[in-house]
């Protein structure tokens, strides 16, 4: 209940990669791209303390293992408690045409439990990302986070922009230096503002 939320306010939170149910080449970079905009949309959340991307990265090679993305949900759980975080957000995505669906749970890494699932859905990726941030915010206790500004306003409101950041971080984090490179400056190059 109410003391459990309390108590995962004060622990920190990993937000996963999210599983893509879809399998369409075309939209598989959103496995990432939902994990980064979400992040990013809860890190505008005072006193809610986040395990960043690249502790998760790191604690995935100190493992051994190939990828953050490659894990299964044991896996995910046992790298977010050795980052540090006592609770961890998963999630799946489905698209169909132009409609998305992203399910997302809190789970606690001690005992397993869920502590908050939502389901959102539409067209707009920025929009149900906010939407989630809302939900998650709420779910653990931070639902007065009324300075939170929305994820596109803070990055990038171009989808196209940031699928190239977003696969330019993936590039990096993977040592396709160059890769990187070269995705991420077609990101600055349809969205000079952006920011990250």
């Amino acid at each position: 209940g109410r003391r459990q939320v309390v108590k995962l306010a004060t622990r920190a939170i990993a937000v996963m990669a999210f599983d893509d149910l879809t399998e369409d080449p075309e939209s598989a970079w959103l496995s990432k791209g939902v994990q980064s905009m979400l992040l990013t949309g809860l890190a505008q959340t005072r006193d809610l303390r986040l395990v960043s991307t690249q502790r998760l990265h790191e604690v995935v090679r100190e493992t051994g293992s190939s990828s953050l993305e490659s894990l299964d949900r044991a896996q995910a759980s046992d790298v977010a408690r050795r980052a540090g975080a006592g609770a961890a957000v998963v999630g799946s995505i489905v698209k169909a045409g132009p409609s998305i669906r992203i399910d997302a749970q809190v789970e606690d890494l001690s005992s397993g439990r869920v502590l908050a699932a939502t389901s959102v859905s539409g067209t707009d990726v920025f929009t149900l990302v906010d939407q989630l941030a809302v939900r998650i915010r709420d779910s653990v206790g931070f639902g007065d986070a009324g300075d939170a500004r929305p994820v596109a306003e803070v990055s990038s409101a171009s989808l196209e922009a940031y699928r190239l950041y977003s696969q330019g971080v993936d590039a990096y984090a993977n040592l396709r230096l160059d890769a990187a490179r070269d995705l991420l400056l077609q990101a600055v190059a349809i969205d000079p503002t952006f920011a990250e």
